[in-house]
């Protein structure tokens, strides 16, 4: 008798648990524009988000990683999610974003996003996802790994709207407790490779998707009794990274490889006034955030790379970068975080500053 009413309270404390700590993947809020929304946290304050960049994951066994001291250790897939995951217990995130190549050339690519995603969903933490040059290289195209993505806890990534390029063009919004968005995160696809003929190197946001942005953000705007300011993730950097050369802060260790053509988002961005900061992948050891005098209120920042099984240096860490709401969505600050070692190993915190401060 003791032991059954034992599991009468344990039970009962299970149904009072919050539904992702009881493994239940909670109902989504939508905004009145249709969007998955967030709430702030701790008082309407905060809004953490961990950006990682080109995971490069494979197939989750021990292959050798690249550019990393040889000290006979085996190298794989799982160094990659150690480092994740340790990352998470940190800096306890309110929505990870995975800017893109997330896997690259995996023989089984729903096995490689269960991989990657794995920490996440255990966690129980939202999460995003874009495309990069690399997913796609695979046994799965780009729509089929996003109905795989669609399908797993916690994410908030949405194919987006079909008569547009691309997949996985979508907004999610950041709300306070009297359910006013207080910061927009918009989310693109920024292609692979061009397929004109005529044009060689990386694709680019296309011009339907840019006129998607304008129309989404000016929805939002709509919806609420203020712009909310904006953070923006892609993969490819567009062309405009070669110019953000003042205030920068963090490393610039390759050149800028963005598309050969200038598909207008940057411009979009600055015409619309709201986005604060874009956030890149795709060169790995850049890790950068710098503005274009072009537009110096628009941060231009790069993720830094977080796989082992693709480039980097071997004399600079793996690193990830975190974007801090901070003050109501009066302010984002953002710093890196390196991997110094194995779990226990404190992991250094660099190249903190402030990207944005509102002025009213």
């Amino acid at each position: 008798m003791p032991h059954l009413f034992a599991r009468l309270l344990a039970l009962a404390a299970l149904l009072v648990l919050p539904a992702a700590v009881a493994g239940i993947v909670a109902p989504r809020t939508t905004s009145p524009s249709g969007n998955v929304a967030l709430p702030l946290g701790h008082n309407d304050q905060t809004f953490k988000i961990l950006q990682l960049a080109d995971m490069h994951i494979k197939t989750g066994t021990d292959y050798g990683c690249l550019n990393i001291p040889r000290d006979g250790s085996p190298c794989g897939d799982r160094n990659t999610t150690d480092f994740i995951g340790r990352l998470l217990d940190d800096e306890r995130p309110d929505l990870v974003v995975f800017t893109g190549d997330n896997v690259a050339f995996p023989p089984d690519a729903k096995k490689a996003i269960e991989i990657f995603t794995e920490p996440v969903i255990n966690r129980s933490i939202p999460w995003a996802a874009v495309f990069g040059n690399h997913d796609a290289q695979g046994n799965m195209d780009n729509a089929q790994m996003m109905d795989i993505i669609e399908s797993l806890p916690h994410t908030v990534t949405s194919f987006g709207p079909r008569d547009i390029d691309g997949v996985g063009n979508f907004a999610v919004e950041v709300i306070d407790s009297s359910n006013e968005t207080v910061f927009s995160l918009f989310f693109l696809d920024s292609g692979a490779y061009s397929t004109d003929p005529d044009i060689g190197g990386y694709d680019w946001i296309r011009p339907s998707q840019v006129a998607w942005y304008r129309n989404a953000s000016a929805e939002i705007s709509y919806n609420n009794p203020h712009d909310p300011p904006e953070l923006v993730f892609f993969h490819i950097p567009f062309p405009e990274y070669h110019n953000a050369t003042e205030n920068v802060v963090g490393d610039k260790q390759e050149r800028v490889n963005s598309a050969q053509v200038n598909g207008g988002f940057f411009a979009a961005l600055t015409d619309v006034g709201k986005a604060v900061a874009t956030f890149v992948g795709h060169d790995h050891v850049n890790d950068f955030c710098g503005r274009s005098p072009e537009n110096p209120l628009l941060a231009l920042c790069y993720g830094g790379g977080v796989g082992y099984g693709t480039y980097g240096r071997r004399s600079w860490e793996r690193r990830a970068r975190i974007i801090n709401i901070e003050d109501g969505g009066r302010l984002v600050r953002t710093w890196k975080r390196l991997d110094t070692g194995p779990k226990g190993t404190p992991m250094p915190m660099v190249h903190e500053q402030i990207l944005w401060q509102a002025n009213w």
